[in-house]
């Protein structure tokens, strides 16, 4: 655990993966830059800003929609996108 270098939407940001494995914070980071990229690439015309919440948004329902299916697992998954949340936010102060 430590720091990991990620690329989202071209922008290199640091993190710090705390307790989290390095690969993990990597999938993350991979995973988040595709649902921007995608978004991008339907609209030239919004700003960066605008895509992640666009992004976050498309997220959201993602997890709301796994969450209130039969197959999610409560606790383990909140866990996970509570840390999502948190490396997003730190992305994106950089």
């Amino acid at each position: 655990m430590g720091k990991v270098k990620v690329t989202i939407l071209r922008k290199d940001y640091t993190l710090d993966s705390g307790d989290t494995e390095e690969n993990h914070v990597q999938d993350l980071a991979r995973y988040v830059n595709e649902k921007m990229e995608e978004i991008q690439k339907d609209s030239n015309t919004l700003s960066s800003q605008d895509i992640a919440v666009l992004t976050c948004l498309s997220v959201a329902e993602e997890y709301y929609n796994f969450k209130n299916s039969s197959i999610s697992s409560g606790e383990d998954v909140g866990k996970l996108v509570s840390r999502m949340k948190d490396l997003l936010a730190k992305a994106l102060k950089d």
